[in-house]
């Protein structure tokens, strides 16, 4: 009677080493995740409240006559900074999503796993089997890890950039503020 590969086995055995690596990604790298994440957040809506707002109140600001207020582009750097911070902010949630998709691309992966288990060598010796399977199931961790490096860097580095951007445009609008006022 000839040997046959239970690939339903095979995958189900996958599905349950995947979950248990989200799991401990999560467990590790979740907390930080998840700050950044509600940062980004936190950046987004100040930048776009301060932008929406002094723009609205710009008349206030400026006055009936623009040319008697002192320095107006400072107004308006202020203004393309906070828009810029708003963007990175929103880059840098994007790529925090990236981050949590690693169980879904795995999971994605099943049926491509399946086929490439349905053609191992059912007459290989039980470490060669063993060897195979674990090569596929390898291979398709690192295809579902792949992202989340360049995901996580550009999350980080986004992030940063609208973290100073914000305190330049809120800078920048508080001196335009203070030259009003003087």
């Amino acid at each position: 009677m000839p040997k046959e590969i239970d690939t339903k086995y095979i995958v189900q055995q996958a599905r349950y080493a995947g979950e248990e690596a989200g799991a401990k990604m999560a467990e590790v790298h979740g907390r930080l995740w998840e700050g950044r994440e509600n940062l980004a957040k936190l950046i987004v809506s100040l930048s776009s409240t301060m932008l929406v707002g002094t723009i609205t109140f710009s008349s206030s600001f400026l006055g009936s006559n623009a040319a008697n207020t002192s320095y107006p582009n400072l107004l308006i750097i202020s203004w393309v900074v906070l828009f810029l911070s708003m963007c990175l902010g929103i880059v840098s949630l994007w790529h925090s999503n990236t981050l949590k998709s690693f169980r879904a691309r795995f999971f994605n992966s099943e049926p491509a796993m399946k086929q490439e288990a349905e053609q191992l060598n059912p007459e290989a010796s039980q470490e060669e089997l063993i060897q195979g399977v674990l090569s596929i199931v390898k291979k398709y961790s690192d295809s579902a890890l792949e992202p989340l490096a360049s995901a996580d860097r550009i999350a980080h580095y986004s992030l940063g950039g609208a973290l100073v951007l914000f305190g330049l445009g809120v800078g920048s609008f508080l001196f335009f503020g203070a030259l009003q006022v003087t």
